[in-house]
């Protein structure tokens, strides 16, 4: 391990408040600055960390030397025009998910960041628990066979005040939630865009965002994908993935990182098991990554190769949401169909 990371956080989001203890268990990284739009609200989410300098904008931590790479925790429209500017400014780049809301932005990013070598990469910490390694481990190992089918829903109940209500800051279910469908698509099923068939989606539009969405996406592999999500309703976050010899139950894929316990079930002709995963904080261990893609310990390129194809993804179900509004009762058949599937494998499984 080479040298301390000097990290600098850029926005005063609940997520920083929140991963702010895991820096000191993070090898060879140090919290070293943080700036908000004001400087009160900077000293406000780490006022107990020693050795943190403070900045009420974010051009004066972009401007400090003494920083190596940043953390972009703000809202999804301001993440390409900050990401750019940081890696402008030398940084290496840790940016919340969606990373960016257009693929002509992530190429740019990428070209900005390879000719300066530099790394950016996207906060999508769900890769980093065990459990998602080892469904990734068992779907692309043909445990389940050819993989057939991807059910999925994702639901939460957001206050009206919530930054997922705004449109100008690029909320709503499919920027914030509906990507972790497409992500798990791309990283754990391997489907990519070019082998995208045909896709049908339903948007529920409100307060100017798209509140809930449900739909449909066939691939050319014979694989096809159904997956619902809000920020208006709390649904039931499950995850099955059916394939030819097999099939997969995940009880709550996308979990939080924090977590007591997680587990899957993997159902074949042999039998059903369930594997189960200690606590484990998936967060701290995609900052540990992160250290060592700068130190060049790690190969960051396949995990940022994966966030384009998963926005690539994402645009492309946001045009079907403004080409054509299917009406809302679609949703609901959507989650019905969902709701079905995913009993049909969790009560055939029988463990």
């Amino acid at each position: 391990m080479g040298k301390k990371v000097r990290l600098g956080i850029i926005g005063a989001s609940n997520i920083a408040k929140q991963v702010i203890p895991l820096f000191s268990a993070v090898p060879g990284l140090e919290l070293s600055a943080i700036a908000a739009r004001s400087l009160a609200r900077a000293k406000k989410i780490a006022h107990n960390v020693d050795g943190v300098n403070y900045y009420g904008n974010y051009y004066d931590l972009l401007s400090d030397d003494r920083i190596d790479a940043v953390y972009i925790t703000l809202p999804n429209a301001l993440h390409f025009r900050w990401a750019k500017l940081a890696l402008l400014a030398k940084k290496h780049v840790l940016c919340e998910k969606p990373i960016v809301l257009k693929q002509s932005h992530l190429y740019e990013l990428k070209e900005i960041a390879g000719k300066q070598s530099l790394v950016l990469m996207e906060a999508m910490w769900y890769r980093f628990h065990p459990l998602i390694d080892s469904i990734r481990e068992s779907v692309q190992g043909g445990d389940i066979g050819t993989v057939q089918a991807f059910h999925s829903t994702l639901g939460f109940q957001n206050p009206k005040n919530n930054i997922r209500w705004s449109r100008k800051l690029g909320g709503g279910a499919l920027n914030d939630l509906f990507c972790y469908h497409l992500d798990a698509i791309t990283y754990i099923m391997n489907q990519r865009v070019s082998m995208l068939r045909k896709g049908v989606i339903s948007c529920c539009k409100k307060r100017g965002v798209i509140a809930s969405l449900a739909g449909e996406l066939s691939f050319n592999s014979d694989c096809y994908a159904l997956l619902a999500s809000s920020i208006e309703n709390k649904w039931e976050n499950r995850t099955t993935i059916v394939g030819s010899k097999g099939s997969i139950s995940v009880p709550n894929l996308l979990v939080f990182p924090l977590l007591s316990e997680a587990v899957y079930r993997i159902s074949t002709a042999d039998g059903c098991v369930s594997r189960k995963f200690n606590e484990f904080n998936a967060y701290e261990e995609m900052f540990r990554a992160f250290v060592e893609m700068i130190h060049g310990e790690r190969n960051h390129d396949f995990l940022l190769n994966n966030s384009l194809e998963t926005i690539k993804l994402l645009e492309y179900v946001n045009q079907l949401c403004h080409e054509k509004l299917l009406p809302r009762a679609f949703i609901q058949k959507i989650i019905r169909k969902v709701t079905f599937h995913v009993n049909k494998v969790l009560y055939g499984q029988n463990c």
